[in-house]
């Protein structure tokens, strides 16, 4: 799934940072605005790093997981 450089940087924004394992993540409504109380909807996002790097995941209608990548257009 693709989805706006835009939105891409707001979502990953959000990743809380934890401790000395570099960890963080962080969930987002559909727009980029972070939901950290809310349960998980389909729409929804997840960001997430670690010391490797990062990824944004999408929550589809199934509740499964898709990795979304920069649309660079």
């Amino acid at each position: 799934m693709k989805i706006t450089e835009q939105l891409y940087d707001r979502i990953l924004g959000t990743c809380r940072r934890g401790g000395f394992l570099g960890l963080g993540w962080g969930v987002t409504d559909s727009t980029g605005n972070p939901t950290p109380d809310a349960p998980l909807k389909p729409g929804m996002f997840v960001g997430a790093e670690n010391y490797y790097g990062y990824v944004v995941l999408h929550v589809n209608a199934d509740m499964s997981l898709t990795e979304c990548e920069r649309d660079d257009e």
